[in-house]
């Protein structure tokens, strides 16, 4: 859930908008619809930026949950959007002791092959990856997870992102995780571009994936983040640990349930 500071009051017009964050002098500029939506997608991510591309943290939990996340799997890959974004997963991954790597604009093609080796090689227990420079030809298949620290509005870069775990080599279970703040504007990017993606891979072929050797391979549900949190609140177990998937089994079999479900079979 978004802090009570992570409040906006916008002013303007057609031409643009001055966004003001509640409690601080900082003010952002937005000069139409587009970079107001994006304000808001950083404001939810727990950062807010100014003209000269600086930026004010305003919440960190996020990131201390996304290294939780990372620590629950043996490997990972953590996709961001943001130079804040990427700054404090860092800090949050040295401060833990995990071992990592970042693939970015900044990163050359000789460190990026570098990269990939010791990560296939078990040497990074995670990778954060920007989108732009991940989208293709990364095989990335020790790892397990694909976890966005936000959503994208770009469908094609969340599918060839999640797709850097899930290739035709994997042999192992692979999931997606994307990070929401609850009844922000994030939640209606992912509904207005990332679930219609959903709907229709899970009534593609009633689910099952029909590319080489993932032919076996099914999609088994999608869960707003919200339901994962109230479970883990109310009941005490986590969706989202491996260690509970016989309870994440019994919950999407569960009738009250069956709308998470993509297809029309029991998991």
């Amino acid at each position: 859930e978004l802090e009570t500071t992570q409040l906006l009051t916008l002013r303007g017009g057609t031409n643009g908008v001055t966004a003001r964050l509640k409690g601080t002098p900082m003010p952002i500029l937005a000069i139409n619809a587009a970079a107001v939506a994006t304000k808001l997608l950083q404001v939810a991510s727990g950062a807010v930026y100014d003209g000269m591309g600086g930026y004010q943290v305003i919440d960190n939990s996020r990131y201390e949950m996304v290294l939780d996340l990372v620590e629950q799997r043996k490997h990972s890959l953590v996709i961001f959007l943001w130079k804040h974004q990427r700054d404090l997963m860092i800090k949050e991954a040295e401060k833990r002791g995990v071992t990592w790597a970042l693939i970015d604009g900044s990163t050359s093609q000789n460190e990026r092959r570098d990269i990939v080796k010791r990560y296939q090689a078990g040497q990074y227990r995670t990778v954060f990856l920007h989108p732009q420079s991940a989208a293709h030809g990364l095989t990335l298949t020790r790892g397990t997870a694909a976890i966005w620290a936000s959503p994208t509005a770009n469908a094609e870069f969340f599918n060839q992102g999640s797709r850097r775990v899930y290739r035709i080599s994997q042999k192992q279970k692979t999931e997606t995780i994307t990070v929401l703040a609850q009844d922000s504007y994030e939640e209606r990017v992912y509904h207005e571009i990332l679930t219609p993606k959903n709907g229709r891979m899970a009534n593609h072929n009633d689910g099952w994936s029909t590319e080489g050797k993932d032919k076996f391979m099914r999609r088994a549900a999608s869960v707003p983040f919200a339901l994962i949190t109230k479970w883990k609140n109310e009941e005490g177990w986590d969706y989202l640990n491996p260690d509970h998937a016989d309870k994440a089994k019994q919950k999407l079999n569960d009738i009250d349930f069956r709308k998470l479900r993509t297809a029309d079979w029991r998991v």
